[in-house]
């Protein structure tokens, strides 16, 4: 089973994508200067949410940030997912931006997890 992060569009989420040119150089540099602010906030356009796949041992997720070098970390967001344990990664593709989430078959529904995507 396919998942997409909701979160995976950076304007749903209100995050401006940072142009390297612009019509208007005043803009431009409200524009840089709010993305700095926003990464010294700890806000940064690199997070998702991912429910496993019901009754099976591996999800693929697909992220536009991922890489082949990414570290993906897990926050469980629910009881179940708490109880289920951290997925983990065992393949990251260098071309399709996804990686195969492996974990134990379950039938709950809510085995959901945020996740954040570094590098």
């Amino acid at each position: 089973m396919v998942l997409f992060s909701p979160r995976a569009d950076a304007l749903a989420k209100g995050f401006q994508e940072v142009q390297l040119d612009h019509e208007d150089e005043e803009e431009h540099r409200r524009i840089l200067a709010e993305a700095v602010n926003n990464l010294l906030e700890g806000k940064f356009n690199s997070v998702g949410t991912v429910t496993l796949a019901v009754s099976a041992t591996t999800t693929t997720l697909t992220d536009r940030r991922i890489g082949p070098n990414s570290v993906i970390l897990f926050t469980p967001t629910s009881a179940s997912a708490r109880s289920e344990g951290v997925p983990w990664v065992s393949a990251k593709a260098t071309t399709e931006h996804t990686c195969v989430l492996n974990h134990t078959s379950n039938s709950a529904t809510d085995l959901t997890f945020d996740y954040a995507i570094f590098g």
